[in-house]
């Protein structure tokens, strides 16, 4: 079955080529790449030799998160893998995501997120931050995800605009999955005792997802609250039933 990874260039070049050799070093290899850069980007980190074997487009403006999900639409892969620039998969991911697939067709990540409430502030996560033996059923995931293509449509079908567009996307995938098409949201199993099916390299998380332009960092309850509240009055239905 084969997997499209889509990669995002924009403030932290120093990522790319880790991400790209972790994805050439999966036990099941991604049929092909695509690499989405947004205006602003700095290049002065980044190794233009990794481009030989990846699909590249390059905008001259900054369309947020969001546009990577377009460009997607690109691919005539059967899933598609999207990966934050802040994530670092190893080298099993890819294999357990499609093992899932092969279960149930659903939308993965490696982080999960549960809400208590509509403010972004209270909420469980799964997946390599709080490992789970098991795949656990959530609202969202992010970091990275795993979905059949169909998802793609789902997701433009209404072609929404939340009130922050640069957050969202990843409430836009499962809400767009559950409503269209029917199906659930799940953190992958990310066992303690099994770090290489794990969907982050917990270290350069921990170091990547911190640095000061992280969007989660400067905007976490305020843009992300807004996002969700706008979904739930949309429909969307949460695990508890907010």
């Amino acid at each position: 079955m084969s997997i499209c990874a889509i990669l995002n260039l924009y403030k932290r070049p120093h990522v790319l080529k880790q991400q790209y050799e972790a994805l050439m070093n999966q036990t099941v290899k991604p049929d092909e790449i695509l690499i989405w850069r947004n205006k602003g980007s700095d290049l002065s980190e980044f190794d233009e030799s990794i481009l030989k074997n990846c699909k590249f487009a390059d905008s001259n403006e900054n369309w947020g998160v969001w546009a990577r999900y377009a460009y997607a639409l690109n691919s005539k892969s059967r899933f598609i893998a999207v990966f934050d620039d802040d994530t670092i998969p190893a080298e099993g991911w890819l294999e357990n995501c499609l093992k899932l697939q092969k279960e149930e067709l659903s939308v993965i990540g490696s982080i999960g997120v549960r809400f208590w409430d509509l403010a972004y502030q209270g909420y469980e996560r799964y997946g390599w931050a709080q490992p789970n033996d098991e795949k656990m059923q959530v609202d969202i995931v992010g970091h990275s995800s795993f979905f059949p293509r169909e998802v793609l449509g789902a997701f433009w079908a209404e072609s929404l605009i939340p009130p922050h567009f640069l957050s969202g996307e990843d409430i836009n995938v499962s809400y767009a999955a559950q409503k269209y098409l029917g199906l659930k949201t799940y953190a992958a199993p990310h066992p303690i005792d099994n770090p290489k099916i794990w969907g982050s390299r917990p270290k350069e998380a921990m170091v990547f997802g911190t640095e000061h332009h992280a969007i989660s960092i400067n905007y976490h309850a305020s843009h992300f609250g807004a996002n969700l509240q706008f979904y739930k009055e949309k429909g969307f239905k949460f695990f508890y039933d907010l």
